[in-house]
C-alpha cells in the first residue's frame, strides 16, 4: 500500500494461537510487516481503547455463532469501528444450499483424502440456542470432537447486522448465494421506529 501513499495497520484477533501465528506469517509475506495479534474471545467484550476503519471476518465462519452470539460479535464490531467504518464478512445462504443444492445429511463427508477421511455426524439440536451439535470423526486416526454449528441464511445474518449499521449490502462472489456482506456506518443512535421507513441497499432490488 506504500505505493498508493496509504499507511496500513493490521490487527488480528482470534482465540487460537496457532491461527494467529499462521495469519501473522501471511501478513508479513503480503504486507511487508508483522500485524499485531491479540488472543481474545470475540464473544467477550473487547475494550482495546482505539477505533478501526475496517473490520473483517472471513472464511464463512458465521456458523460458529448462534443468533444470540452473533449479536455479541456485532456489538464488539460496532463499538470498535469509526463512525464511517465498514464491516465486511463472508456469508452463504446455507438454508438455500440445504434445501435446493446439497440436501441435508446426517452423515456428511467433509474431507476425503488418501491419508485423511473426516466425517461429521448429527448428534442433537438445542432449540433455544439454535445450535446443532455434530460429531467430527477422523476415520484414519479415530480422533473425534463435538462441533456446534448454526446454519445461517443470508437474509437473517444481514438483518441482524442492519440493526447495528445504517446500511447493509451484499456482493455475490463464487455463487449467487455466496459472497460478501458489507455493512456501513455504525449506528450511534438507535431510533428503532426509523427501521419501518428505512430500506438497506441489500433490499433495493427486491420487489
Amino acid at each position: 500500500m506504500a505505493g498508493l501513499g496509504i499507511k496500513v495497520d493490521l490487527t488480528l484477533v482470534d482465540l487460537r494461537q496457532s491461527a494467529l501465528d499462521k495469519a501473522r506469517r501471511f501478513g508479513l509475506r503480503e504486507l511487508g510487516f508483522e500485524p499485531r495479534v491479540i488472543i481474545h474471545n470475540v464473544l467477550e467484550e473487547m475494550a482495546l481503547g482505539e477505533k478501526f476503519d475496517i473490520a473483517l471476518i472471513w472464511g464463512l465462519t458465521t456458523p460458529h455463532f448462534s443468533p444470540w452470539n452473533w449479536i455479541k460479535v456485532l456489538i464488539n464490531v460496532w463499538q470498535l469501528l469509526t463512525d464511517d467504518g465498514i464491516f465486511m464478512y463472508e456469508e452463504s445462504d446455507r438454508i438455500y444450499a440445504i434445501q435446493h443444492v446439497t440436501g441435508y445429511r446426517e452423515v456428511n463427508p467433509e474431507i476425503v483424502e488418501k491419508d485423511r477421511v473426516v466425517l461429521t455426524i448429527y448428534k442433537d439440536r438445542d432449540f433455544r440456542s439454535g445450535y446443532e451439535t455434530r460429531l467430527v470423526l477422523n476415520l484414519i486416526t479415530n480422533e473425534r470432537e463435538e462441533l456446534k454449528v448454526y446454519f445461517w441464511d443470508l437474509a437473517s445474518s444481514a438483518a441482524f447486522t442492519w440493526i447495528f449499521f445504517n446500511d447493509v449490502d451484499f456482493i455475490p462472489t463464487r455463487r449467487p448465494y455466496t459472497g460478501a456482506v458489507i455493512a456501513r456506518n455504525p449506528r450511534r443512535t438507535f431510533d428503532l421506529k426509523a427501521l419501518f421507513s428505512q430500506k438497506p441497499s441489500i433490499l433495493k432490488q427486491v420487489q
